[in-house]
């Protein structure tokens, strides 16, 4: 009420101030429509693209269109399963994952939206991985997340993959000594615990 009063005020005080932002606003909005509609278009004309039916997901997202963004990205995981198709330096399957969850969250489906930043976690790159253990810890998922070990070795195979030796073998050791600190936690060191399973 407070923020509202300070805009109508702002308004008065300089009515072009005001005026240009709504033009900016409206002008933003024709952009977002008319992406929309080349999107639209180009799946019309490629309808096995991952790459058009993410944009036209981003876009709707955009606009607040968050049932037909949710249709949009569900197709891109659908066509993921049977798709050749790779873009370097580009994770659809990934992508997919974080934008539905954040059609789902939007939607008030914290879940589902959980469900599918893991799966994005799990099967991403490293820069999806990431982006969905942050959204994981900022939006009440924390709890869902695996242990800190198992978060740095699926990073370090998401790194692997794309060829980040050396990132990944980093990840490979905060991994290790992150689950050697976990046993040693659980009632003895890594060495204690192969002792151990040696005896029995």
């Amino acid at each position: 009420d407070g923020a509202q009063r300070a805009r109508e005020e702002d308004a008065k005080a300089s009515p072009v101030r005001a005026t240009k932002g709504s033009l900016a606003a409206a002008d933003a909005a024709a952009k977002l429509e008319e992406a929309e509609a080349f999107l639209t278009h180009a799946v019309t004309l490629r309808p096995d693209s991952l790459l058009s039916y993410n944009n036209l997901g981003v876009s709707q997202l955009n606009r607040g269109r968050v049932v037909e963004a949710a249709d949009s990205f569900r197709r891109v995981l659908e066509l993921q399963k049977t798709s050749f198709a790779t873009i370097k330096g580009l994770d659809p399957q990934g992508g997919a994952h974080l934008n539905l969850g954040a059609v789902l969250m939007q939607a008030g489906r914290l879940d589902e939206a959980h469900s599918h930043w893991l799966s994005a976690l799990r099967t991403g790159t490293y820069e999806s991985s990431r982006q969905a253990m942050m959204r994981l810890a900022s939006n009440k998922g924390r709890a869902k997340l695996p242990p800190a070990s198992e978060i740095d070795l699926t990073f370090g195979e998401a790194l692997a993959r794309h060829g980040r030796s050396r990132e990944a073998a980093l990840s490979y050791a905060a991994a290790y000594s992150g689950a050697a600190t976990q046993a040693e936690e659980a009632g003895g060191g890594v060495l204690a615990v192969r002792e151990r399973e040696r005896i029995r």
